[in-house]
């Protein structure tokens, strides 16, 4: 008999630190007794971080096509093999995704941080959708579309750790982004294409008129600060159990099987295994790591 561990990116490195399976000191810093020491558990954490540009067209505007969702190479310099994209680029629009939009992202951007509160997103929530229903901004949202800049091709990487050996209380999350400067000259140059794209004579029958970051941001640093200020993620977390095939690899928390090191009847099976991510939502690489080490696993039993 085996346990398959399944929780995802954030919550497998979790389970297992609780159980005192990671890094040796951060366990005991957080009051977890070390039962064995694997110092990749909750590291190599990455994402695919976006931002969103915002436009105003010159009328309604309802478009939510395949074709206006691509995958492009905006940094010719990058050290990816050639052919590979590095960024994504989604166009997107109306009035019920900008609502939840904004529903969503408002409370963090103004409460995110120590001060957070399920009472304070509510409250947030509830005057925007208030908000939202006045005539005024209904027009506004009709006529506004985004296009969302992805990097695909992250270098940097985060890390997650326990707070405390308690099960209920949240893991610390650091995302790491950006703290490779390739990943910014990136999207600096993904935010450049997109904007070209949206001044392109094609979509000028929509009309193009920037809001945000808006037409005073015309150099890297302004461009820099409002990537910075404006990054989120886009829930394509991966990383934090790496598999690795060299025995010799300390941070390599599964092997090519998804066998935990030095633990038996333990696997993990979900993106928390992937060495780094795909230029791609990681709903079909976690279906194929379930399946694969579902079969590794029945395999390995029958022998």
């Amino acid at each position: 008999r085996e346990v398959l561990l399944c929780a995802g990116a954030l919550e497998s490195p979790k389970l297992l630190m609780l159980s005192g399976v990671g890094p040796g000191d951060a366990l005991r810093a957080a009051g977890v007794d070390v039962i064995h020491a694997l110092p990749g558990v909750g590291q190599n954490l990455h994402d695919h971080p976006n931002v969103t540009m915002f436009f105003r067209g010159d009328h309604h505007v309802d478009f939510f096509h395949p074709q206006l969702y691509g995958f492009t190479r905006a940094n010719p310099r990058s050290a990816l093999p050639p052919g590979q994209s590095d960024t994504c680029l989604v166009f997107y629009s109306g009035n019920a995704s900008m609502r939840e939009a904004t529903k969503r992202m408002l409370p963090y951007k103004l409460f995110g941080g120590p001060g957070y509160s399920a009472r304070k997103r509510d409250l947030t929530r509830r005057v925007v959708e208030f908000a939202l229903r006045r005539r005024a901004a209904a027009r506004l949202l009709d006529q506004l579309y985004g296009v969302v800049v992805i990097l695909g091709k992250p270098r940097s990487r985060g890390s997650l750790t326990l707070r405390s050996p308690r099960a209920e209380e949240p893991a610390r999350l650091d995302p790491g982004y950006f703290t490779d400067p390739e990943d910014m000259r990136t999207m600096l140059l993904g935010v450049r294409k997109a904007r070209a794209l949206a001044g392109a004579p094609a979509l000028r029958e929509w009309g193009n008129r920037e809001l945000l970051p808006g037409p005073r941001a015309r150099d890297d640093r302004a461009l820099t600060r409002f990537i910075e200020r404006n990054a989120m993620t886009t829930f394509h977390y991966a990383g934090t159990c790496r598999m690795g095939h060299d025995e010799h690899d300390e941070h390599a928390v599964v092997d090519a099987r998804g066998r935990v090191r030095g633990i038996t009847g333990l696997r993990v099976a979900d993106a928390s295994i992937t060495p780094w991510t795909p230029v791609s939502a990681m709903n079909a690489p976690s279906m194929m790591i379930g399946r694969r080490v579902a079969l590794f696993a029945r395999a390995d039993a029958r022998a």
